[in-house]
């Protein structure tokens, strides 16, 4: 009876470690970034999601993919159009003469005038090309069609915020733009945490942003 009793209660304490492992996980962190113009903005009302590692892994491999494929076909026209606007930026300066030192001629004008168009013509046909091919370098292509977060935050006014997590490996994702200047500046994150290492505040800032390919970062 005594050993069925003790037999019980290691059972239990089993039962309860096994559970205790299954628990969530809260993890507290702050987004802030440092603008062009030099100031310290902590971002609020900003998404924070956690997206399971194994569902964003198949996701991720099928976009590597696609980039690899996508930028195989392009990258003749790509050579083609590096070397053309590469020529067109040498032969600048004798453009520029050109605008600023108008002839006197009509028909050297006019010349002149024609030839700066099929210039600046072949410059933006090159400059699209190098846009294309880019395009799936960039933060966008990878956000498209990404799996939706399992669990999702918000920060407060001081750009904190809190994620309940059951133990495992995720993606932290967060977007976020600010207008500066008439212009405006875009923030992505896509950083990858285990919930059983972590023990400190994840800190989104301008060192781990997306572009940064910091050791945190999702390679792309």
């Amino acid at each position: 009876m005594y050993k069925t009793h003790i037999s019980r209660v290691f059972a239990l304490f089993a039962l309860l470690a096994m559970l205790s492992g299954c628990g969530e996980k809260e993890i507290t962190g702050q987004i802030f970034v440092v603008t062009q113009a030099k100031s310290n903005i902590k971002l609020a009302l900003v998404a924070v999601g956690a997206i399971p590692q194994e569902e964003f892994d198949p996701f991720l491999k099928a976009k590597q993919s696609e980039k690899i494929e996508q930028q195989k076909l392009l990258l003749p026209k790509y050579e083609l159009a590096e070397v053309a606007k590469a020529q067109l930026k040498a032969a600048e300066p004798h453009y520029e003469f050109i605008r600023t030192y108008k002839s006197t001629s009509e028909k050297e004008r006019k010349k002149d005038e024609s030839m700066l168009d099929a210039a600046k013509a072949k410059f933006d046909a090159a400059n699209a090309v190098i846009v294309e091919y880019e395009a799936f370098n960039k933060a966008e292509f990878l956000l498209e069609g990404m799996p939706q977060p399992k669990f999702i935050s918000k920060t407060d006014a001081d750009g904190k915020f809190t994620l309940k997590l059951p133990k495992g490996k995720y993606v932290i994702k967060a977007n976020s733009s600010r207008a500066v200047f008439g212009s405006s500046e875009t923030y992505h994150w896509l950083v990858v945490v285990d919930t059983s290492n972590i023990n400190q505040p994840l800190m989104l800032s301008n060192d781990n942003l997306l572009e940064t390919k910091c050791n945190e970062c999702v390679k792309f």
